[in-house]
Formats: structure tokens, sequence, C-alpha cells
């Protein structure tokens, strides 16, 4: 696999892992996006804790997803490709803002 496949691969899958998914960023902190829909329409505190169930069940399908991908990426790597799709994955998610 040519290291150009890798990168396009990372770029897709790797930022699913520490972000809940919004409908227009996938880089969207979850409690942000709660925060802006409850302040927006209004929610009451039942609907708040439904709406963040939602978003909690959606990144943690993401995130299994995300292992999923990465899992079968790496499958099919030898041992050098894999250990640089590794030290790629780590610097990739070293740069990502944390969520607050």
């Amino acid at each position: 696999m040519h290291s150009k496949t890798l990168l396009l691969i990372s770029a897709l899958v790797l930022p699913m892992t520490s972000y809940a998914a919004s409908d227009n960023n996938y880089e969207t902190p979850a409690n942000h996006k709660l925060d802006h829909l409850s302040k927006e329409l209004g929610l009451s505190a039942d609907q708040k804790a439904k709406v963040d169930a939602i978003f909690k069940a959606q990144h943690e399908k993401f995130a299994a997803i995300h292992r999923e991908s990465h899992d079968k990426v790496t499958e099919l790597l030898n041992p050098e490709q894999a250990a640089k799709w590794e030290e790629m994955r780590r610097q990739h998610q070293a740069q990502m803002p944390k969520p607050q």
C-alpha cells in the first residue's frame, strides 16, 4: 500500500477518535454542540439529556468504526509499514486539540 493511500485513510478515519460527530463538522466537541443546541432550541433538561445520549451513542459508533478500520489497515501492512502507520497515528493524535 502506498504512503499516500495510508495518509488518505488516516486523514479520513483518525479525526473520529476524540470528537463526537455533528451534522457538518466531525471535529465539533459534543459538549459544545449540545450547549449550542440547548441554547438555540431552548431544550428542557429532559430533552438535553436525551440529545446527549444520542450524541454519545453516535460517538461510540464512530469510534468503533475507527477501531475496525484501523485494525483492517494494520492487518494489510508488513511490520515496517505497521510501525510507521502507528507513528503517523500517534503524531496525528498529538496534534489534535483536546476536548474540554
